[in-house]
């Protein structure tokens, strides 16, 4: 069961995906456990806290691309939910980063599998 699945687990999982080859249900749990995680650390600020930060965006940008509707909702709806607890504790950082994303983009929902930290 997804639900069973810790944060380590969903972060491998979200990183392996390719459409088809896992299971789209699974995908989709794992991005809100990911984002669940963010959430509930977000009190705990440091290094520990940004790399989980630059950890889970990535997991998550890896999968927003996906042709699953279940998948890339579930992504979309985690990058939000991470970028708006980033810029509470990394405005600067969040905002210098998104930038380079978006410059470097190549259309549409592009995939972007790092997030630099």
């Amino acid at each position: 069961c997804a639900c069973d699945m810790d944060f380590n687990a969903a972060v491998r999982l979200l990183l392996s995906f390719t459409d088809g080859a896992t299971d789209a249900q699974k995908a989709a749990e794992a991005c809100r456990i990911v984002s669940r995680h963010v959430a509930a650390n977000n009190r705990k600020r440091g290094s520990e806290y940004s790399k989980t930060i630059a950890t889970s965006m990535g997991a998550v940008l890896n999968v927003v691309s996906s042709e699953t509707f279940a998948v890339w909702s579930s992504a979309e709806e985690a990058v939000n939910n991470i970028i708006k607890l980033a810029l509470v504790s990394y405005p600067e950082r969040v905002l210098i980063e998104l930038f380079k994303s978006l410059k470097s983009a190549k259309g549409g929902r592009g995939r972007k599998k790092t997030f630099e930290w």
